[in-house]
């Protein structure tokens, strides 16, 4: 499957699933004690080990940052999934209990019922 063909409705079932089982996991995940750790080594890393630094500690960080901003984006909407939907955001408890999955859950059975395209339009 490339990018430009139409996901079917079990194939786009799938990939939802997938993706709320990632932020399931990323709800585990401490990222505000991440970004904290993460400063204090790109601040003392320098000073205490400067050549170390210099030959990959410096790369190595900007690679962790990069992951951390992506789980800190991915905290960001369960936040604002769970402020919808009038829950109060517990970084133990599962925002997304149901809620990707049952979303296309219907978003299948909107394609059976017509078309194998999750938006509408006539399917190969």
């Amino acid at each position: 499957m490339t990018a430009d063909q139409p996901l079917t409705a079990e194939q786009y079932q799938a990939a939802m699933d997938l993706l709320a089982q990632a932020f399931r996991m990323v709800q585990l995940v401490p990222v505000a004690a991440l970004r904290d750790h993460l400063s204090r080594a790109e601040t003392l890393g320098p000073m205490l080990d400067p050549t170390a630094y210099m030959r990959g500690g410096r790369e190595n960080l900007e690679d962790q940052a990069d992951v951390i901003k992506a789980a800190s984006a991915v905290m960001n909407a369960l936040e604002r999934i769970a402020k919808r939907r009038g829950l109060e955001h517990d970084p133990g408890c599962p925002v997304l209990a149901g809620t990707v999955s049952a979303r296309a859950a219907s978003v299948a059975a909107l394609v059976r019922s017509g078309t194998d395209r999750p938006h509408g339009g006539d399917g190969p």
